[in-house]
């Protein structure tokens, strides 16, 4: 206190994150919910929906009625998840940490144990998710650095500035994203000199379906048919057939459900503080139309791959801008030869 020099207090800085919440729906993925959900899609009258005879979208519009009872059997809930939380907390997790609050706040103390044995198992689970997916990245170690940290995270903050209600700001948002896209037109690109018909014929069957709804990430987001990849995988033994039938009716009809071509387009921030004008969107499609097109360009990339020239790099399988690089340094070094 008699000391000549001045005091330095330092103090750290805590960013505020609370308009940073986001609100995420979960889905119970029990394994009494998906057993319900198997028995309700096995139980559906399947050979109706091969009889059918309508276009491509009443086909596909049973097929979803038909699907929706079984989805029933999957309950639902919605969640905050903070950036402030840690970064192990899954949306999942913290359903179950507000199952277990629910119970204690009741007094149904025998639920609460029960929850509260589960919630440690799952947060010992998820932190080595979390750990061993760090490990597979090569920034894994920088990014858990970032991830514990007090670095301030992208805010909608200018937004929330900007509009009176969030509604106001969605629908600004909406009309953007949607003057991004250029209407419909009927000039078609060309691509050299393109074969018959045959050249795209593309074939399909049940077992090649079954194997691709098997191979499907269970943590990837469904669209707009709420049929999340989790629940096609355990259901691809009774959905390969009705899928596989979709595709075959799709391909020779030439067209595409609507249902299909609609996304659910979730902003993206690329800046901390964004505008309107520094979102990029992202959108979800159904798995079904993504797999569709898996099949078709599986089946036409070997044989656009003959079509291209000996000086295309770009797009090609195995190849990347080093050939081009390679290319262009054997040329010159044997023109000044």
């Amino acid at each position: 206190g008699k000391a000549d020099h001045s005091c330095v207090v330092i103090k750290p800085v805590v960013m505020s994150r609370k308009s940073c919440v986001q609100i995420k729906k979960v889905y119970d993925y029990r394994d009494s919910n998906i057993s319900s959900f198997l028995r309700v899609l096995n139980s559906q009258p399947w050979q109706l929906f091969y009889r059918f005879n309508g276009d491509i979208d009443a086909k596909y519009d049973l097929f979803c009625e038909m699907i929706k009872p079984a989805l029933d059997c999957i309950p639902s809930s919605y969640v905050e998840i903070s950036p402030s939380g840690k970064p192990w907390i899954t949306p999942v997790l913290k359903l179950l940490i507000n199952r277990r609050y629910e119970a204690y706040r009741k007094g149904n103390f025998q639920k609460y144990n029960h929850l509260k044995i589960k919630v440690k198992r799952a947060i010992i689970a998820a932190k080595a998710a979390w750990a061993q997916r760090l490990k597979q990245k090569p920034h894994g170690i920088w990014k858990a650095l970032k991830s514990v940290s007090s670095k301030p995270v992208h805010t909608t903050k200018s937004l929330h500035e900007r509009f009176p209600t969030p509604i106001d700001a969605a629908d600004a948002l909406n009309n953007f994203l949607a003057s991004l896209f250029s209407p419909e037109t009927t000039n078609c690109l060309t691509f050299g000199n393109i074969p018959q018909e045959e050249f795209w014929d593309v074939k399909i069957d049940v077992q090649l379906t079954s194997e691709m709804l098997r191979k499907l990430k269970p943590n990837k987001s469904a669209g707009n048919d709420e049929l999340s990849p989790r629940l096609l995988r355990a259901a691809h033994d009774v959905l390969a057939g009705p899928l596989t039938h979709l595709f075959a009716c799709s391909i020779s009809a030439c067209q595409i459900p609507i249902k299909w071509k609609q996304a659910i387009v979730v902003p993206i921030p690329k800046v901390k503080n964004p505008t309107i004008g520094d979102f990029r969107p992202i959108s979800l499609l159904p798995i079904p139309s993504k797999m569709l097109e898996s099949l078709v360009l599986n089946a036409v990339k070997p044989k656009l791959l003959a079509l291209y020239g000996s000086n295309q790099y770009g797009f090609r399988p195995k190849s990347s801008t080093l050939d081009a690089h390679l290319a262009i340094h054997d040329f010159v070094t044997r023109e000044l030869d």
